[in-house]
C-alpha cells in the first residue's frame, strides 16, 4: 500500500505478521547515486521505519535473451 501524499511505502512479508514502511522523504533518489535494495531473504524480522536499511547494490545485470522476431 502506498501514501502518495505523505511519499510513503508499506510492505508486508507473507511470512512475518509485521508491517514496515519506506519513508521515501528519506531516500536520495537523484541521478547519479548508486542503487540500493532493502534485503527482506533471510534478515530480521522488520517493524516500523526502514529507509536506513537499505544497502548499496550492483546494478542489475540482464539475461541475453533471443529476439523472437530474428531469422535463423
Amino acid at each position: 500500500m502506498a501514501d502518495q501524499k505523505r511519499r510513503t511505502y508499506y510492505f508486508e512479508l507473507t511470512d512475518t505478521p509485521n508491517i514496515f514502511w519506506v519513508d521515501l522523504s528519506k531516500l536520495d533518489l537523484s541521478i547519479g547515486q548508486p542503487m540500493r535494495m532493502l534485503p527482506v531473504e533471510g534478515a530480521p524480522v522488520m517493524a516500523g521505519e526502514v529507509s536506513s536499511r537499505f544497502e548499496k547494490q550492483t546494478d542489475f545485470q540482464f539475461m541475453p535473451g533471443s529476439d523472437p522476431g530474428a531469422q535463423k
